[in-house]
């Protein structure tokens, strides 16, 4: 590795600290962080940030309005849901930097991130794909 040409090769892994995760994101000169979540389709939503705006929200999470994870693919909104709360609360999209990953097809240094999502209450956002299969699972163990 040579000053002009950053290590891109590794991931910082399971259990990742912020420090590590801070130093693994300036060592390979990351420009961007994409914090990102699956919505009900399987598309990706979330936020592009530059890495030291990253690095300042890695506590708190980047906001996103909960209605975002709930249009179609289409682009039409789920105005009639009850799933959807009438209120458009704000969403945190807190950073799991187990996952954070660099993102091969960007020529610019781009790292991805899978964020968990909780309301200003910090209570989970149960809608979360994930978090509803992992509920699915649970019940059907339970179920035998």
């Amino acid at each position: 590795m040579t000053d002009e040409t950053p290590d891109r090769s590794t991931t910082p892994g399971r259990g990742t600290t912020k420090a590590e995760a801070i130093a693994w994101l300036r060592a390979r000169r990351i420009d961007e962080v994409e914090c990102i979540v699956p919505d009900m389709n399987g598309m990706m939503r979330g936020k592009i940030v530059p890495r030291e705006d990253f690095i300042r929200i890695i506590d708190d999470g980047v906001r996103l309005p909960e209605f975002v994870f709930f249009q179609a693919v289409t682009g039409d909104g789920a105005d009639d849901s009850e799933v959807v709360s009438p209120l458009d609360r704000d969403v945190r999209c807190v950073p799991d930097l187990g996952t954070l990953r660099i993102v091969p097809w960007y020529e610019e240094p781009t790292a991805q991130v899978i964020c968990d999502c909780f309301f200003a209450d910090a209570s989970r956002w149960t809608s979360r794909p994930a978090r509803c299969c992992a509920a699915c699972s649970a019940s059907m163990r339970q179920e035998g």
